[in-house]
């Protein structure tokens, strides 16, 4: 063994097995030679450091005696003397920080592929001739980088004799020349009777950053030969540089405390210059050369703690010192300087004091004897054989050690000791001095603490090193603890397993879990921590993340209590605390219970103070049997009915009566929840029966039918029905329905109130019609029944029936039973035909997916009142005509498909629901419309059965074909809406009639216009005189009837049309049928105006015709459903369009302008517009007029002059007639079905003032100036942009009418493409979106003619390094195009104006798919740091290169492509252009993904923004909401989380390419370049100040507000009634389903708001069971089901959900009912930060001439998170205050917007700088 002596008077631990040669040298070049290098990884994670290594050779020790001294020596250099070639060496590594921005002259220059991965820790070496050292014997010092190595590694070199870089020339100088970091160690030694060799070797170590590991670098200096024979010890010389600690954790360091000695092989280096020396720096376990482990053991561990700044390592000096030796030296003194005053580790450890350091002095009386019998051995000072002086006394092992001052073998003065702890893992504990205390390390538990002996410490050192050990701990005291991982771990153990706990009582949306886990802890509460955790680490029945929190804190206490405590006493301030579980568990329950109780409160409904009051007086221990479920049902019941607050009272005081008898240790599986859903909507079904009682009844409301006496609730014993009423057999039947539903549901409620619920207690309830026997009689009733449970129901399956849908069965069979087996009736076919409906009732309720409480309710309902319809007309003796049989029939048929189909796809609930509502609508109506003979002449009632004929045949033929079932009950909604409005046209009270003769008394002259001329028009009064009086002949024609006849004659032709359809035909003749009844029931609003009419035949053609016309006109079904709807707009737009005159137009175009206009002039131009219209359209067919006003036109058409010299003469003459001609074209065009009535559809008279205004007809200024005009909903935008479009193009303009929605552009396109063909202008308008302009005048401009794709540049560039000329200037044709903005203030919005159109290309680059899957794969398998992700996948990309893949041979081949180019990059978010080489470039983007990926995997995706249609991934757009394809890494791996298996790139759609910016386009520039812009928007009076400012910033100067052409809104908005805060979130929701739940029973639609897509989620969520039709429409909608849902928003009893984003630019209709009702209700559940953006949600409904309401209900939450609303401010709670706020936020934001758009210019500039491309002409 050798002895080692740490310079500062530390032993290290070092065997002889640590020594090890690296290999035989040999001359070699340099290409010979391969640096063994850390991974990539490692490469990148070094510091540098700098070290001196003390070479030199061993002494002769009493416990070394193999190490025999040998003769051979090997040449160094001819000039030099030879060292001993046998001599063994020793390296002392003395380390000090070097910032990693400062220059190392000695650090040798590394090249990547002389690295090998499998050995992480080798040195390069160099040599030189300067400086003679000798040989000594070194004293291993241990430097405050081994003090950071904590570490246990073991590294082993697989190549020794290439191991090594041999570096010369400029590379092999050492650190002499910059003395700032010079590091070296100088040393002499005597070895007996061998010639003394000096040297001297350089280590540098490189560290790049603190959280990087290091790497070594090692020089060898001159060697030279010296004569010194005296054996000594070393002395250090220390300067006075302070050495700062660089900030790293210990694990950072790969450097060992102890390296390994090389030994010296005979062969010389390269080129004959010294020795080859092979330097290794390890962890504490190395491999020997044989193969076998030997173990070393670290004499310090210590973990620098968090929160040190890096400062420290930046500005960091080196502490330069030597190692010397002093031959003349006799003895060992031991001295203290100033500068020994030193901690190596220091300012690792706050609060720390320096370490005492010691200089150590040659001594001649050193010496090495064994102390006592176990091995053990002393070096140091003796005297006398004793142990003397400064001294070490070390185990056999040489691993443990005592160090300091003895006398006369005792320790008088303790330095430091190590031992070695034989514990449940094997530990080295280490102590040292350190000022008037001691620092303690314990290496195994990370263990730094502050110790003390409490007194003379008696040891007994010739004893076992165990028994010192002992000894010295037996006096030891833990004073204060600095770092304790074991301590740490149960603190972090102790923190998790609260938050697991936490998580467990306050996140869980199970209120059974909740309770139950809570009944569980409280078991505990009288039990020790220990025990507390014993049990919940094994409770099956508690959540498995709190039990694993308990295991992982159990083992953390036992590790930390099974601590040798014999070892480490502590005192009384520094014992770790006690763990306290039970406490912690009290409290988080208790505190738990308070959060579930004001979670009850809070969602008490507001009308039932008495709830809350009742919550907040239960006991704790019963609380938690309470769940929000339970509150929820109250909810319901109160928002169904607040007028019954004390029926209401009774059932929540029932609630609590039943909490107070249970026993609070009752398993809440048991038991919960208290309530049950279904009270609530048995209780709304109870006041539904009871409304529609009361309607029948005398004297009769919900007081008189629902009574309390002697605290007991009771109903009517008899209903007193108004006898007033005619009675029929369908009365009777609707009343016995409605008495047994008032007594049964009754019943049914109070065996689910509160009060009598307990779960599985079943209500007693025998079937009287599903009886389990066969029937003892023949009652063909009970057979059919009988089959109907054998087949559906049956024992089995109505057992798996849960009972809350039970129950609506129960009510079924009793009221069926009730109504209709006690009527005695013998009728077999009624029960017959009305079974399909029964079995897929069944169906329905015991498949559907959800607790879809409400649609059961209706469904049952629903299907009662069916029968209830339906069988009376079987029963009475006068039976309906054979057709009502056949569509009974019919309509079981489609019941019957659909209970099949019922059971195997549960999503056609929906179509069952919809169908069964369908067929109950007709049977209501079906009987509304039979008509009354009995005052009614034979003429008239064969005339009104033949239009009662032609219904039911359409019925009849409608249900006979085989089409989809949402075809059918589209159509027999559109059927059932038609006779809706038709059982209102009494047909006998509205006979009008032309009479020359005398007929008083019989009829009556109507005051009208015409009643002072001839033909004046008279209405029949008396019917039966009136036809007597004409027995000789044919009474006068009664029109109104034969209108309606010739209209269902015509929609009964077109279910047989053939048409030209994407759908099969019969589904085509449904759809195209249907929208002919929608459109024909308009007209009848009409039929009132026929008295009007001087001719009755021309108001029958005008009726008539334009339907007939359309229908025979046409055979392609889209077209048709087009020009249906003109001629339904038609009807009201003819009587519109006249109301106002040009002079009343003119009157309110000045009022709302506050006279800006010139009244006069644009009354002048209008007349002659009005002139030149009639001219064209006075001689016009619709077949030949088009094309002579055309030719006429074109007649007349000259090249016109520039737009900017238009003077007067052009304005007021040439400017109406042109427009006259395109509006006669238009009118031809669109009137080509009502036309032939002599009335056209023209434009209104507001709308060319609008046109003559944009083209500046009353500026006297010539030209034209830029104008916008805000045109209000519904007010014929699109009309007047048509217009104006296709006036510019024809007198020589380009224009470009842009909108922000790719919908609202395709639209407006398709509805002009026919008249701007007809013009021949087609080619010069474009409809186009913000986005794809900017593509096409700036990423393919037009240059000499010719368009380039900047995209194939840059691809080209990167590809194929082709450059390219600057571009010069663009020839887009910019300037001789206008700019027509539609929705022009969604132009000045921030997700526009302001912004930047973000453009790249992907060119597909070999391997790259591979390459990113293969990152997703590890991000998503693991957890990597980028720069470790970075490094597995260069290592992938090389591996796979080295395999000879195909496409990665090509991958290669593009990295080494030579050659540099230069991109678009983003850095920091600002565009600039930076140079690449394609290895630069692909490590570069290989980056970006590797961070990308980390990201995705990290963050949750939001389908809202992303999502996957047919196989492609698609990003949402920013500005319209639509998705259309997005590129980009996140794109990418957004693709791969969403699809998580099966990839497919689509033709590199999905993957596979690199992302390369084209550049930024800003979206305030697009306008810049056009001559002349123009625009319209239905919100310009609410722009902003800086929007305005924006506007001008064009030049925009003029702006118009357009009046309404159809007077006065329908749409009345209080602040104050339509207006509420509410101010909890579930007061919030319970007010907007109240509001929808009033519109939905006033049998109106809603259409409801929300701010955002998770927000309507949350709502949906609560609230969903509670609605029968329900439909969410978002953005994200598809698109034929967003249709859908479009078109049933209008319908009755509908509920839509919608975004923020479906308030604009969407058409919702209300159906007739619904108009009738009061059209459609909107509710705006947030407070919007634009004011525009409420007035287009309002514009959603009463849209022209229809009825609507709005309100708005927001929450205080909501606003407070907008800065709407400060917390309790009561005072800035009205609509006034909140618009006041929200016009001083956009403000702000508007301020904002001016350094958005500077950025986005600067961007766009580089862009433009980029490509060399000048601005367009």
């Amino acid at each position: 063994m050798m002895s080692d002596t740490s310079t500062d008077g530390e032993p290290m631990d070092v065997d002889s097995s640590d020594t090890e040669w690296t290999g035989s040298t040999k001359n070699v070049t340099d290409e010979e030679h391969h640096f063994n290098h850390p991974s990539d990884e490692e490469r990148n994670q070094s510091k540098e450091l700098k070290s001196s290594i003390l070479q030199n050779n061993l002494s002769e020790t009493p416990l070394a005696p193999d190490l025999a001294e040998l003769e051979d020596t090997a040449d160094v250099d001819e000039s030099e003397s030879s060292l001993l070639a046998t001599d063994r060496m020793q390296i002392e590594v003395t380390a000090s920080a070097i910032p990693p921005d400062n220059p190392v002259a000695s650090v040798s220059v590394i090249q990547d592929n002389n690295w090998s991965v499998d050995t992480p820790n080798c040195c390069n070496v160099s040599t030189d001739e300067s400086n003679c050292v000798k040989n000594a014997n070194g004293i291993l010092k241990q430097s405050y980088a081994g003090v950071l190595d904590h570490g246990s590694s073991s590294y082993h070199l697989q190549h020794p004799i290439s191991s090594f870089d041999t570096i010369s020339g400029a590379s092999a100088q050492t650190n002499d020349s910059n003395p700032t970091m010079k590091s070296s160690a100088l040393a002499t030694a005597e070895h007996l009777n061998k010639q003394v060799i000096q040297s001297r070797l350089n280590i540098t170590i490189h560290q790049p950053n603190p959280s990087q590991k290091a790497i070594a670098n090692v020089q060898a200096t001159g060697l030279q030969p010296a004569s010194a024979k005296k054996t000594y010890a070393p002395t250090i010389h220390r300067s006075n540089e302070k050495i700062e600690i660089p900030t790293t954790s210990a694990g950072d360091h790969n450097l060992d405390l102890r390296p390994k000695v090389i030994a010296n092989p005979k062969q010389n280096v390269a080129n004959g210059k010294g020795d080859f020396v092979g330097v290794r720096v390890s962890g504490s376990t190395s491999h020997a050369d044989d193969g076998r482990e030997s173990d070393t053991h670290q004499s310090s561990l210590l973990n620098q703690p968090s929160g040190l700044e890096d400062s420290k390592w930046q500005n960091g000096n080196c502490h330069n010192f030597s190692i010397t030796s002093d031959s003349k030296s006799s003895n060992i003194d031991q001295v203290t300087t100033e500068d020994d005053d030193f901690s190596d580790i220091e300012d690792l450890i706050s609060g720390l004091k320096e370490f005492e350091r010691f200089k150590w002095v040659p001594s001649s009386t050193s010496h090495r004897f064994l102390v006592g019998r176990h091995g053990s051995w002393y070096d140091g000072d003796f005297d006398r054989n004793c142990m003397s002086g400064f001294g070490c006394l070390f185990s056999h092992d040489r691993r443990q050690f005592v160090q300091g001052s003895w006398t006369e073998n005792q320790l008088v003065n303790l330095q430091s000791f190590q031992f070695i702890d034989q514990g449940v893992g094997e530990g080295t504990i280490y102590l040292r001095k350190q000022a008037n205390s001691y620092l303690l390390t314990f290496d195994e538990d990370e263990f730094v603490a502050r110790a003390q002996f409490r007194s003379q410490i008696d040891v007994d050192f010739a004893s076992s090193f165990r028994d010192i050990k002992l000894a010295f701990f037996r006096n030891l005291t833990i004073t204060n603890v600095i770092n304790d991982r074991i301590q740490s771990s149960r603190q972090s153990a102790l923190c998790e397993f609260e938050r697991a706990l936490k998580h467990v009582l306050y996140e869980t949306n199970n209120s059974v879990d909740f309770a139950s886990a809570l009944i569980t802890l409280r078991k505990f509460f009288k039990t020790t921590s220990r025990s507390i955790l014993a049990e919940l680490s094994t409770n099956s029945s508690l959540p498995s993340i709190l039990c694993k929190a308990a295991a992982d804190l159990q083992k953390a206490e036992n590790m930390l209590s099974n601590r040798r405590m014999e070892l480490l006493k502590f005192s009384q301030d520094s014992q770790p605390p006690t763990l306290n579980v039970v406490s912690l568990v009290q409290s988080v329950c208790a505190e738990a219970v308070r959060h579930h109780r004001q979670r009850l409160a809070d969602k008490c409904p507001s009308v039932l103070p008495k709830l809350m009051e009742s919550i907040n007086e239960v006991i704790p221990e019963k609380i938690i049997y309470v769940s929000r479920s339970d509150i929820e049902v109250f909810h319901h019941m109160a928002s169904l009915a607040r007028e019954h607050d004390v029926f209401l009272e009774y059932l929540h005081r029932g609630l609590f009566e039943k909490l107070d008898k249970l026993d609070s240790s009752c398993p809440p599986n048991d038991i919960m929840p208290l309530t049950t859903p279904v009270c609530g909507f048995l209780f709304k079904s109870f006041l539904e029966i009871c409304s529609e009682i009361c309607l029948l009844a005398q004297k009769c409301n919900i007081e008189t039918l629902l009574t309390q006496s002697d605290g007991k609730w009771k109903l009517l014993d008899v209903i007193p029905w108004d006898q007033d009423i005619k009675q029929s057999r369908r009365l009777l039947s609707t009343q016995e329905s409605l008495d047994c539903q008032y007594r049964f549901i009754f019943k049914l409620l109070l065996h689910f109130e509160p009060k009598n619920y307990y779960r599985g207690k079943q209500f007693r309830y025998d079937f009287k019609v599903l009886v389990s026997d066969d029937p003892v009689d023949d009652n063909w009733y009970l057979k059919q029944f009988k089959k109907f449970k054998d087949r559906f129901i049956g024992k089995k399956n109505f057992a798996n029936v849960p009972e809350d849908r039970q129950v609506w069965l129960y009510i079924l069979d009793h009221t069926i039973h009730e109504v209709l087996f006690n009527n005695k009736s013998n009728s077999k076919s009624s029960l017959a035909l009305i079974k399909p409906m029964l079995d897929g009732h069944v169906t329905f309720l015991s498949s559907c997916p959800t607790n879809s409480y409400e649609s059961f309710r209706m469904m049952t309902h629903n299907i009662l009142l069916f029968i209830i319809q339906t069988y009376p007309h079987f029963e009475d003796s006068e039976k309906l005509v054979d057709e009502d049989l056949e569509i009974l029939e019919k309509q079981m048929k489609h019941i019957s498909y659909l209970s099949t189909t019922l059971k195997n796809d549960a999503s056609a609930a929906g179509d069952f629901r919809d169908l069964v509502n369908e067929y109950n609508r007709y049977w209501r109506l079906r009987h509304l419309i039979t008509l009354d003979e009995s005052n009614c002449p034979d003429y008239l009632i064969s005339k009104i059965k033949r239009v009662h004929e032609l219904l039911l045949q359409m019925v009849d033929t409608a249900l006979g074909k085989t089409v989809l079932v949402t075809s059918l009950v589209n159509y027999l909604r559109e059927l059932n809406d038609f006779m809706e409005d038709l059982k209102d046209i009494d047909f006998p009270s509205i006979w009008y009639v032309k009479s020359h003769i005398d007929l008083a008394g019989m009829i009556e002259k109507i005051d009208n216009k015409l009643a002072s001329e001839s033909k004046c028009s008279y209405k029949v009064t008396d019917l039966k005189g009136f036809t007597e009086r004409f027995k000789s002949g044919s009474p006068p024609q009664h029109y109104i009837i034969q209108v309606v006849q010739k209209l269902l004659e015509c929609a009964s032709e077109s279910l047989s049309k053939s048409w030209i359809s994407f759908c099969e035909q019969p589904e085509a003749q449904l759809e195209g049928t249907g929208a002919l009844l929608g459109a024909m029931r308009t007209s009848f609003l009409y039929l009132k105006e026929q008295p009007d009419y001087r001719d009755f035949e021309l108001f029958c053609d005008e009726s008539i015709q334009p339907f007939i016309r359309v229908l025979n006109g046409c055979n392609d079904l889209k077209e048709f459903k087009t020009r249906v709807n003109i001629v339904k707009e038609s009807f009201w737009y003819i009587r519109k369009m006249d109301e106002i005159g040009v002079v009343k137009a003119l009157q309110l175009f000045n009022r709302i302008n506050n006279g800006s206009l010139d009244a006069e002039k644009l009354e002048k131009c209008y007349n002659t517009y009005l002139e030149k219209y009639n001219e064209y359209i006075s001689d016009a067919s619709a077949v030949t007029g088009v094309d002579n006003i055309v030719q006429s036109m074109n007649n007349e058409r000259k090249d016109f002059e520039e737009f900017t010299k238009w003077g007067d003469d052009f304005k007021l003459v040439r400017i109406p007639e042109i427009l006259a001609g395109l509006s006669a074209v238009w009118s031809l065009l669109v009137s080509k079905d009502v036309s032939s009535t002599g009335k056209f559809l023209k434009p209104h008279c507001i709308q060319i003032l609008c046109i003559m205004r944009l083209l500046s007809v009353d500026n006297s200024r010539p030209g034209v100036e830029h104008h916008l005009a805000q045109v209000l909903t519904g007010q014929g935008k699109s009309v007047i942009l048509g217009l104006l479009s296709a006036f510019l193009a024809f007198t020589g303009y380009n224009v470009s009418v842009v909108c922000y929605s790719s919908y609202l552009a395709k639209r407006d396109k398709a509805d002009f493409e026919d008249f701007y063909s007809v013009i021949n202008v087609d080619d010069n308008i474009t409809y186009e979106t913000f986005n794809v302009m900017s593509w096409r005048l700036f990423m393919s401009p037009k240059i000499d003619g010719r368009v380039i794709n900047l995209g194939n540049l840059v691809e080209s560039l990167v590809l194929e390094h082709r450059s390219w000329e600057p571009l010069g200037l663009s020839t887009s044709g910019v300037k001789k195009t206008i700019l027509l903005i539609d929705e022009v203030d969604v132009f000045f919005s921030k997700n526009v104006y302001g912004s930047s159109d973000r453009r790249a290309t992907t060119p597909v680059i070999p391997a790259l798919t591979q390459i990113q899957k293969k990152i997703w794969s590890m991000v998503d398998g693991g957890n990597y740091g980028p720069q470790a992700l970075y490094d597995s996948i260069a290592a992938f990309i090389d591996e796979q290169i080295k395999s000879g893949k195909e496409e990665f041979r090509k991958y290669n081949e593009f990295r080494l492509k030579r050659g540099s180019f230069s991109v678009l990059v983003d850095e920091s978010d600002n565009l600039i252009a930076r140079e690449f080489t394609n290895r630069s470039l692909l490590e570069t983007h290989v980056m970006k993904m590797v961070n990308s990926a980390i990201r995705v995997s990290r963050n949750p995706i939001s389908k809202n923004d992303c999502k996957i249609i047919d196989g492609k991934i698609y990003g949402r757009d920013p500005i319209n909401g639509d998705f259309t394809q997005h590129i980009g890494y996140n794109v990418i791996f957004r693709y791969f989380k969403l699809k998580k298996a099966d990839f497919a790139h689509m033709n590199f759609h999905n993957y596979g390419y690199i992302h390369l910016h084209l550049g930024r386009i800003s979206y305030a520039k697009l306008p810049e370049e056009f001559p002349l812009i123009l625009g319209v928007s239905g919100t310009l009076s609410d722009l902003r100040n800086h929007e305005s400012e924006a506007i001008k910033s064009y030049k925009i100067h003029s702006l118009s507000l357009l009046p309404s052409y159809f007077g006065e809104s329908n749409l009345k908005f209080n602040q104050v009634d339509n207006f509420c805060i509410v101010k909890s979130l579930d007061d919030w929701g319970s007010k907007v389903f109240e509001r929808i739940n009033a519109a939905i029973d006033a049998q109106r639609s809603a259409l409801v708001f929300f701010d955002t897509k998770s927000i309507l989620t949350d709502f949906k969520n609560e609230f969903a069971n509670k609605f029968d039709r329900l439909n969410v429409l978002t953005e994200n909608t598809d698109g034929d089901l967003k249709a859908k849902y479009i078109d049933e928003a209008g319908i009755a009893s509908t509920v839509t959900l919608a975004t923020r984003m479906m308030g604009r630019g969407v058409d919702f209709k209300s159906s007739m009912s619904v108009e009738k009702k009061g059209g459609v209700h909107v509710i705006q559940t947030f407070f919007s930060l634009d004011v525009k953006e409420e007035t287009q949600i309002k514009g959603r409904t009463a849209r022209k001439d229809n009825k609507g309401s709005y309100e708005l209900i927001l929450c205080e939450k909501h606003l407070i998170r907008k800065r709407l609303l400060k917390a309790n401010d009561q005072s800035a709670r009205s609509y006034d205050s909140l618009h006041r706020t929200r016009l001083e936020l956009s403000n702000i934001e508007g301020a904002k917007n001016a350094d958005k758009i500077q950025k986005c210019e600067k961007d766009h500039n580089t862009t433009m700088q980029y490509y060399g491309l000048h601005k367009t002409e």
